[in-house]
């Protein structure tokens, strides 16, 4: 398994036991049905490496986990599962085992009217770690 899966593999295991009240899944490409919310997707975005010292990368993994929600004041209903995203994020011991840095780079928040308001927040993380080259 590659450092960027184990640490994927690991940041959905903290969210499956986070109690987020709400699904977690990877790299879902299709629309959540309004039974299925709220949805919570997990996906790598990009990853950079550098030379660190003699036999070691220094690599960046973006990683954007999305919190999908809907109901009268979606945002209002998102913020909860990103405060518990966060801390799990934050507080898992095997995630910190496998990294050097974690901290969230940005949100975003697209909203939708179809089937009443929606929105999908867009949680960007930049994850430092250490590999060997």
């Amino acid at each position: 398994m590659t450092p960027a899966e184990n640490i994927l593999s690991t940041i959905e295991a903290a969210l499956l036991s986070a109690g987020l009240s709400a699904s977690v899944e990877r790299d879902r490409t299709t629309p959540f049905q309004i039974d299925e919310l709220p949805g919570v997707v997990i996906k790598p975005k990009h990853e950079e490496s550098v030379p660190w010292g003699n036999r070691n990368l220094r690599s960046t993994l973006i990683v954007e986990i999305e919190v999908n929600v809907r109901g009268a004041v979606p945002s209002t209903l998102a913020d909860p599962i990103t405060e518990k995203i966060d801390a799990a994020l934050i507080a898992n011991q095997s995630l910190a085992g496998l990294i050097a840095k974690l901290f969230r780079s940005g949100k975003e928040w697209e909203f939708s009217d179809s089937d009443g308001t929606g929105v999908k927040l867009v949680i960007t993380y930049q994850i430092h770690h250490i590999e060997p080259a």
